[in-house]
């Protein structure tokens, strides 16, 4: 496993660096915490079966 390091310094870096974690952290389903969110896009009926 690779790790990358991100460094962003001064006012422009900060706000980029900021607008950047926000956008990533959203594509791959993470909160403002860093914990996985799991959404549901689904109605649940009476029994097993589920409908999108």
């Amino acid at each position: 496993m690779r790790e990358i390091v991100h460094l962003q310094t001064g006012q422009c870096g900060n706000q980029i660096g900021a607008a950047f974690w926000q956008t990533i952290s959203g594509e791959h389903g993470l909160d403002s915490n860093g914990v996985y969110v799991i959404l549901l896009n689904h109605k649940y009926l009476s029994g097993p079966v589920c409908s999108p």
